[in-house]
């Protein structure tokens, strides 16, 4: 038991070590440094969210699948083979299936919106909405209402701000107030 737990453990610290090693360690890759800085807060609640429901998926198929499958007797096999499940690998599916073939239907279905349309998307929408911030700062100089503050692009943001907080220099070039 602690043999497996320590072989994962060691899987992850070395995946952390390398993308520590890839992002701080080249300075040509300055840009992708700053995305990721700001993304890991957003990206440790979207992994929190993949564990919970990980967890929820072993659960349930610990609880189904006990007494039929050999995969689910105890809480390491019930981990690696929701793993396996998860990717998409995994070799009794049809021992599951004859065995409870509605609830299996419903896991089968209920995984795939969960983890493959809801979570997966998740973390695409958060990076793409990163870069797109990312384009924004890069081009507001050329927006009216950020050129007087091209200096505090990040105190000031007219989208929060109240009609009376925006300057009056900038009132007359802003169409919305």
């Amino acid at each position: 038991w602690w043999g497996t737990w320590s072989d994962i453990f060691v899987l992850v610290w070395i995946n952390c070590l390398f993308f520590r090693y890839v992002l701080f360690f080249f300075p040509h890759l300055r840009w992708t440094k700053q995305a990721a800085m700001k993304c890991i807060v957003p990206m440790l609640v979207i992994a929190i969210h993949f564990v919970v429901a990980f967890a929820c998926l072993a659960i349930v198929l610990y609880a189904i699948f006990t007494p039929r499958s050999s995969y689910f007797r105890d809480v390491d096999t019930t981990f690696l083979s929701t793993v396996q499940y998860g990717l998409g690998s995994m070799a009794n599916l049809n021992d599951l299936n004859v065995s409870h073939p509605i609830a299996f239907v419903v896991i089968k279905f209920c995984s795939y919106i969960g983890f493959g349309l809801i979570l997966k998307n998740m973390l695409i929408a958060v990076v793409v909405s990163h870069l797109r911030e990312r384009t924004v700062r890069e081009n507001a100089a050329f927006h009216p209402l950020w050129q007087a503050h091209a200096n505090s692009v990040d105190k000031f943001n007219p989208a929060t701000s109240k009609p009376d907080e925006i300057p009056p220099s900038l009132r007359d070039r802003c169409s919305v107030l």
